[in-house]
C-alpha cells in the first residue's frame, strides 16, 4: 500500500451557528470541481458535530446514514459485542447531551448536522479522484469517480471485502483488469477514507502539462491561467512581454489589473464557467501603455479555473482599417467608371461584375449566369474562339449585346487571362459601350466619302487658283514695268519739260506703280508658299545689318515719329535668309509707322535661349482689339481702323508668319488698346547650328512645312484685291489728269 497521510480529527470543533451564510453554503456545494482536501475537511466537520449531536430515536438507519456514523473500534473476534457496546456508548452520550442543552439548542444542532451531511455528500460525489470509505475490511461507500473507472455501481461493492477490489496499489475493475493507482488514505475515527488517482492518467497529465508549458512559452499570444477570483495562477513568456512585467510582477496581478473594462470581467468569467467560450476585443493596460487585444476565455479544470488567451491586434486592426479604406476606395472606383468590369471563367460564366453591368444593361447580377447568353448569335463564335484560344488576352473585340429592353448595342471587349499554376482559369477585363460611336462611324464614313469628292474639287480649284494668280501676276508685271519706267522718264524731264501739275501726276503714277508691284510680289510669294516653292538662301548675319533698309526713318520722320534700333551684335548672328527677314522687318516696321500717330517705333533683339534670338517691333500706336488678335495673321484680313482707311491688301502679316515658320521660328503679337502693340519673332542662332546642318544645301522642301490651303474664296479675294488696287490707281490718275486739264 502507498504511504498514508494522517489528518487530525476535528474532535473539539466549536459549536457552529446556523445562519443565512450557512444556507448559502448548501447551494455552493453543488458547484463542480471540488478537491480532495475539501472532502477530508468535510469528514472531520461531520465527525465533530456527530460527537456532540443528538441520536435519532429510530435505531433503524439507512445505508447512506451509516456512512457518517461514528463506529467504535472493532475487534475481529467479537463484532456483535462491539456493536452493542457502541450503541450503549452512544445512548449515554446522547443522554448527557440532552441534560446539558435545552430543546432549542438540540434542534439547532440537528439542523447543522443535516447541512453538513448534505455538504459532505456533494463533496464526496463531485471530486475527480476515486474515493472509497471502508472500515479496514469492507467497503462502506464509493463515489461516482469509482463507478466511472472500475465499472462497478456502488451498490455492487458496498459490503464487499476491500481486497476484492484492491490488489496492493492496483484497483481491480469489474472486467478483471488492473489499474495502477496512487493511494492516499485518511483515518476518519473508526473508518477510513481512501483516495485514489490513476497513475497512468497522472503521468499523461504531467506530460500534457509539460507540453502545455513548452507550447505556451513559444506562443506569440499571451496565455494566462486564472482562478475564479481573477488571480493569475500561470502566465507564459509572451504575457510578460505584452504587459512588460516580470514573472513575479505579473503573478501579483489580477485580470482586472490588466484589462481596462473591469466591470465586465466578472460577468465574462461567469459565462465561461457555465460552459461558454467567450471571445471579444478589449483594451489591455500594459506597463508602457495601452494596446488593443482580442481576448478568449476557456473553461478549465471543470470550471475551477479559466484559461485566458490574449492576442495583440493593434497592428492587425490598423491593417484591417487600411484594407477596409482601400476596399471602399476600390469599390467606389470600380463602380463609378464608365466601363463594365467583369471576371469570368473560361466558359464565360460570370464570377464578378461591377455596378455598371446593371446600370448599362439593366440586368441584376443573379439574373445572368453567362456573358455568352447576352451576345448576338452572329458574334458568339467570335467571342468563344477568343476565349478558347487567347493566351495573352485580347483587345477591342467588338460584338452586339442585348440589354434588358431587348435592344442590341455594340460593345468593345478588352480582357486579360487569370492564371493558376500557369493554367488559364478565366479572364478579367472591361466592356465599353461603343454603340453611339459605332453608329456614328457609319454616318462618318458616308460623310468622309462626300468630303473626298469635295476635296478633289477643291484641289482642282486650288491648282487653278495658283495658276491664275501666277499668270495674272506675271501678266501685270510687264505693263507695270513700262509704267514705272515712263513715269520716271516723265519725272526726270527726259521727254521734255513738264508743268507742276504734270510733274505731280507723273510722281503719283510712279508711286502707285510701285505699290501695285509690291502687291504683285506679295501675291507671287503667297503662291510660292502655297506651292511649296519658296526658296530660302540661309547664311549667318547680324540683325543690325538690316537697319538701314528696314528702319523706314524717312516715312517715320514724315509723321513726326522716332525709330529706335537696338540690335547689338554682341548677341550673335542669326542663321536665315537675309532678304526674306528684310521683307518681314520692312512689313512689321512699316505697319507700326502706319498705325502710330505719335511716339516712337522700337526694334529690339536679344537672346531668348541657347537656340534662338528674339526680335521685337514695338509701337505706341492705337493697339489692336482682342477679338482681332486671332485673325490678324489670316490672309486678306485687315484690322478695322477708326480713322481713314489704311493702305494694304492684308497679305503682309500672313506672308511674314509663313517666312518665319519656314525658318523654324515663331511670330506672335501682343497688344493693348490705346497703348500700342508688340510683334515678336524668333530666328535660329548661328552658334547653335550643328556643322552637319550647315553642309546641307540651303533649300527647304516647303511641301513638308505648309498645310494645304482649301479656301474656295481665295481666288475671288485675289482678283478683288488686284482690281481694287488698279481701280484706285486709275481713279487717282484720272483725277490728277482732269485737274491738270481744267487748269
Amino acid at each position: 500500500m502507498a504511504e498514508v497521510e494522517e489528518v487530525d480529527d476535528a474532535k473539539n470543533m466549536d459549536e457552529p451557528e446556523v445562519d443565512e451564510q450557512e444556507a448559502e453554503d448548501i447551494e455552493d456545494i453543488d458547484e463542480p470541481g471540488v478537491e480532495a482536501h475539501d472532502l477530508i475537511k468535510g469528514v472531520d466537520d461531520i465527525i465533530g458535530v456527530k460527537k456532540e449531536g443528538k441520536e435519532k430515536e429510530n435505531p433503524e438507519e439507512t445505508e447512506e446514514t451509516l456512512i457518517y456514523e461514528i463506529q467504535p473500534e472493532k475487534e475481529e473476534n467479537n463484532q456483535n459485542t462491539q456493536s452493542q457496546n457502541q450503541s450503549q456508548t452512544q445512548a449515554q452520550q446522547k443522554q448527557l447531551h440532552l441534560n446539558q442543552f435545552d430543546e432549542g439548542v438540540v434542534e439547532e444542532d440537528i439542523f447543522h448536522v443535516v447541512v453538513q451531511k448534505n455538504k459532505f455528500k456533494a463533496l464526496f460525489d463531485s471530486i475527480p479522484e476515486v474515493a472509497v470509505i471502508h472500515d479496514g475490511k469492507k467497503v462502506l461507500n464509493a463515489n461516482r469517480s469509482f463507478e466511472k473507472i472500475s465499472g462497478y455501481m456502488k451498490e455492487e461493492v458496498i459490503g464487499k471485502a476491500l481486497n476484492k477490489i484492491m490488489k496492493g496499489n492496483k484497483l481491480v475493475k469489474k472486467d478483471g483488469s488492473l489499474v495502477e493507482m496512487l493511494l492516499e488514505q485518511t483515518d476518519a475515527e473508526e473508518n477510513f477514507l481512501l483516495l485514489m488517482s490513476d497513475i497512468g492518467s497522472l503521468k499523461e497529465m504531467e506530460k500534457c502539462y509539460a507540453l502545455f508549458n513548452i507550447l505556451s512559452d513559444h506562443l506569440q499570444d499571451a496565455v494566462l491561467q486564472i482562478d475564479l477570483k481573477g488571480n493569475i495562477v500561470y502566465s507564459n513568456k509572451a504575457a510578460c512581454n505584452f504587459f512588460d512585467y516580470s514573472d513575479v510582477e505579473i503573478s501579483d496581478k489580477t485580470l482586472k489589473d490588466l484589462v481596462k473594462h473591469k466591470s465586465k470581467i466578472s460577468n465574462l468569467i461567469k459565462k465561461v464557467i457555465s460552459g461558454d467560450i467567450v471571445k471579444g476585443e478589449v483594451e489591455c493596460l500594459g506597463k508602457q501603455g495601452n494596446f488593443l487585444a482580442e481576448m478568449t476565455l476557456h473553461n478549465l479544470n471543470n470550471g475551477t479555473e479559466v484559461l485566458c488567451i490574449i492576442r495583440d491586434i493593434s497592428e492587425e486592426k490598423e491593417l484591417k482599417n487600411q484594407i477596409a479604406k482601400a476596399r471602399e476606395k476600390y469599390e467606389q472606383l470600380v463602380n463609378n467608371v464608365n466601363d463594365i468590369i467583369f471576371s469570368i471563367d473560361t466558359q464565360g460564366n460570370i464570377n464578378y461584375v461591377n455596378y455598371q453591368f446593371e446600370k448599362q444593361l439593366g440586368y441584376k447580377v443573379d439574373q445572368i449566369k453567362s456573358i455568352i447568353s447576352l451576345i448576338h448569335p452572329n458574334d458568339v463564335q467570335k467571342v468563344v474562339t477568343a476565349l478558347a484560344e487567347s493566351k495573352k488576352g485580347f483587345k477591342d473585340l467588338e460584338f452586339l449585346v442585348q440589354n434588358s429592353k431587348k435592344k442590341w448595342e455594340y460593345f468593345s471587349l478588352n480582357a486579360a487571362p487569370m492564371k493558376e499554376w500557369s493554367k488559364i482559369i478565366g479572364f478579367i477585363g472591361t466592356m465599353r459601350n461603343i454603340d453611339e460611336k459605332k453608329r456614328a462611324e457609319d454616318k462618318t464614313e458616308q460623310k468622309r466619302k462626300e468630303l473626298e469628292e469635295q476635296n478633289k474639287k477643291l484641289r482642282t480649284q486650288e491648282e487653278l487658283k495658283s495658276k491664275f494668280v501666277s499668270n495674272v501676276s506675271h501678266d501685270l508685271r510687264t505693263p507695270l514695268t513700262s509704267i514705272q519706267g515712263y513715269s520716271e522718264l516723265l519725272s526726270s524731264k527726259v521727254l521734255g519739260e513738264l508743268n507742276k501739275e504734270q510733274i505731280e501726276a507723273s510722281s503719283v503714277i510712279h508711286n502707285e506703280a510701285l505699290r501695285l508691284g509690291k502687291l504683285i510680289n506679295d501675291l507671287l510669294d503667297a503662291s510660292r508658299i502655297d506651292a511649296g516653292a519658296m526658296v530660302l538662301h540661309k547664311k549667318p548675319f547680324f540683325i543690325s545689318s538690316l537697319e538701314e533698309k528696314c528702319a523706314c526713318r524717312p516715312l517715320a520722320y514724315s509723321k513726326g515719329l522716332t525709330v529706335i534700333w537696338n540690335t547689338p551684335d554682341s548677341i550673335g548672328e542669326v542663321y536665315a535668309d537675309p532678304d526674306r527677314i528684310n521683307q518681314v522687318l520692312m512689313n512689321l516696321v512699316s505697319n507700326a509707322i502706319k498705325y502710330t500717330e505719335r511716339g516712337s517705333i522700337t526694334v529690339n533683339s536679344f537672346k531668348k535661349d541657347k537656340k534662338f534670338i528674339q526680335i521685337d517691333v514695338i509701337d505706341t500706336g492705337e493697339g489692336i482689339q482682342k477679338r482681332e488678335l486671332d485673325k490678324i495673321f489670316e490672309r486678306f484680313y485687315r484690322v478695322k481702323d477708326k480713322g481713314a482707311k489704311k493702305e494694304g491688301t492684308g497679305l503682309g502679316l500672313s506672308i511674314a508668319k509663313d517666312i518665319i515658320e519656314l525658318h523654324e521660328g515663331e511670330l506672335k503679337v501682343e497688344s493693348v488698346v490705346s497703348k500700342g502693340s508688340k510683334f515678336s519673332f524668333t530666328l535660329p542662332r548661328f552658334s547653335a547650328i550643328k556643322k552637319e546642318e550647315l553642309k546641307v544645301e540651303d533649300m527647304i522642301d516647303q511641301d513638308q512645312n505648309l498645310l494645304e490651303r482649301s479656301d474656295t474664296g481665295y481666288e475671288n479675294k485675289v482678283i478683288e484685291a488686284v482690281e481694287t488696287e488698279i481701280n484706285t490707281k486709275d481713279k487717282d490718275i484720272l483725277d490728277v489728269s482732269s485737274s491738270s486739264n481744267s487748269k
